[in-house]
């Protein structure tokens, strides 16, 4: 199945959604709800493996400090090992205080979510990136606010109350909490296995409701912005240059400059737009190293 079509169904196309910057509610036949169930994070939570900065506790609007959740691990060759999640003090934290647990750049470390933020990618052609949210019923995870990318929820369990905001006019305006979030564009309660397109910039906020925790898996689907843009104009006027590593006076330092303003305008004259912007939006994708050979099918080379 292509992976778009976890995200979207028949009335409308995610990408075209994006294209359009028009916050949109999708009921896909096969969303991946499946990736990280809840229970598989309780495992998570008591196996220990877990901790900062890929888990957060966020109550208020506000990040916890993690020295109210970790706990010093047993000691590793007579050191105490900092940073692990304790997961009874999470579950109580999430039950009691109404936190909500964020578990940040699931891709980094779940190989299920990894591999389908890596078809996303390829089919974007942009980079994407895998959030993690549990929030209790009743409560607001953060303040209305502004995400410097498109944002494609899925809901997990529970369910949650979205206030989505106008796209703003222009490109100057700042990721963040937001007192001027313009009008209110879109208002779903989105239940699990629908998904919801947050276009970039677009301000909003969001509250669990009903009995149970509301559980939803963000993509963070990114674009180039003007310090990409310059960053792969750089890249791609300086390629292939090759001046004189440390000119020994003026004249071969002049003659280095020559060379190299000679060197940028015919790359300038040579680079479109389009090609620019796909530089800048190549940059940005992680280099994710290919699964190696599992440790399971490994045979002596020697045939032994």
């Amino acid at each position: 199945m292509d992976v778009l079509r976890r995200f979207s169904d028949d009335t409308g196309d995610l990408v075209e959604a994006m294209r359009a910057r028009t916050p949109t509610v999708f009921a896909p036949q096969d969303p991946p709800t499946d990736l990280l169930p809840l229970e598989e994070l309780d495992d998570l939570l008591d196996g220990g493996l877990l901790r900062v900065p890929y888990v957060d506790v966020v109550t208020e609007g506000r990040d916890l400090p993690a020295s109210l959740y970790c706990t010093p691990r047993r000691p590793t060759y007579h050191q105490p090992q900092y940073g692990y999640v304790d997961g009874h003090i999470v579950r109580d934290l999430v039950a009691a205080a109404g936190a909500t647990l964020l578990l940040r750049y699931v891709d980094h470390w779940h190989p299920r979510t990894a591999a389908l933020c890596t078809a996303l990618e390829s089919s974007v052609g942009r980079q994407v990136e895998a959030f993690y949210f549990v929030t209790p019923p009743g409560t607001v995870g953060r303040p209305v606010h502004r995400d410097d990318a498109d944002v494609v929820v899925v809901q997990i369990a529970g369910a949650k109350q979205w206030w989505v905001h106008e796209p703003p006019a222009s490109g100057n305006w700042e990721p963040g909490p937001t007192e001027a979030p313009g009008a209110v564009a879109l208002a779903p309660l989105i239940r699990p296995g629908q998904v919801l397109l947050v276009p970039r910039g677009s301000a909003h906020r969001a509250e669990a409701t009903g009995e149970g925790p509301s559980v939803h898996l963000s993509f963070t689907i990114r674009d180039a912005g003007a310090t990409q843009l310059l960053d792969a104009l750089r890249s791609c006027l300086s390629a292939g240059a090759e001046p004189e590593i440390r000119p020994v006076d003026e004249n071969r330092r002049l003659a280095s400059a020559a060379e190299l303003l000679d060197h940028a305008r015919t790359a300038l004259d040579k680079l479109t737009p389009q090609a620019l912007l796909d530089e800048a939006r190549r940059t940005m994708r992680p280099e994710r190293p290919p699964r190696g050979t599992p440790l399971a099918e490994m045979r002596d080379p020697a045939g032994g």
